[in-house]
């Protein structure tokens, strides 16, 4: 039901045009999905969502792969 309320207005995070702690919650669970390789394809707006914020530098620094400490992957 929010999907279909939310697509009559175009935003770019998880609650409007603004980072909100919403997407904080919600970058760690979509981490997860692709660590799992679960498809979000069912899920436009949540895709579109998670675009933005892995867009954003900080985002970007606070991925588990970016830490220090981080195994390498082969």
């Amino acid at each position: 039901a929010w999907s279909r309320v939310r697509c009559f207005s175009p935003v770019v995070f998880f609650s409007g045009w603004a980072f909100s702690v919403s997407d904080a919650v919600l970058i760690t669970q979509l981490y997860n999905a692709s660590r799992f390789e679960f498809s979000l394809e069912p899920f436009p707006l949540i895709t579109q969502s998670r675009a933005a914020m892995l867009d954003v530098d900080a985002f970007q620094k606070a991925q588990p792969e970016a830490q220090p400490d981080a195994p390498k992957l082969a």
